[in-house]
């Protein structure tokens, strides 16, 4: 017997319960292979909060979470400031435009021209806010397209909610399952 009243492991013990447990522990510790995504498939994607709990608390944040899913969906980097002022000039041009043509009794335009000019990574085929997840069917664009939109989304939108709750959680926010839907 050895110091402590423990037998060592070839005598008595079972050496195959010792390489299971130390298996599952340095299994659950690694990390997982990064996930292959194919170009011009369908994916259904499902991010949810950790431990179930709110996504969305009020209408503001399904407002924001539709704007996020608009506004991350881009190869560039993200200048949420930059793009409102630029969507703010648009709108003056327009307006100035509108009076412009009345002033000569034109026909006015009913909406402003888009000027969305944006590299998209995924198309987003359909998406449901729901109180604690949201569902996204995309088709990826661009090689890793999924990928960066969910790092994108997923990080943009938890600094936001985080900020307006006045979180401070370390770790996760969230978890994401994505399913693969071939056609055919």
């Amino acid at each position: 017997m050895r110091k402590g009243g423990r037998t060592p492991l070839h005598q008595g013990a079972n050496p195959w319960r010792f390489e299971k447990l130390y298996y599952r522990a340095w299994k659950k510790h690694m990390p997982r292979k990064p996930r292959q995504f194919v170009n011009n498939e369908i994916y259904h994607i499902v991010l949810r909060r950790i431990r179930d709990e709110l996504l969305f608390v009020d209408t503001d944040d399904y407002y924001r979470g539709i704007f996020s899913i608009y506004e991350f969906n881009t190869t560039q980097p993200v200048e949420i400031f930059r793009r409102r002022r630029q969507i703010q000039a648009a709108k003056k041009r327009f307006r100035e435009q509108i009076q412009e043509i009345q002033a000569s009794g034109g026909q006015t335009p009913t909406q402003p021209p888009r000027t969305d000019n944006r590299d998209l990574l995924v198309e987003i085929l359909a998406f449901c806010l729901m109180p604690n997840h949201i569902h996204l069917l995309v088709k990826q664009l661009k090689e890793g397209g999924i990928s960066k939109f969910m790092q994108k989304l997923g990080a943009g939108y938890a600094a936001y909610f985080k900020i307006k709750y006045d979180i401070r959680l370390k770790g996760h926010f969230r978890q994401t399952v994505i399913i693969f839907l071939p056609l055919g």
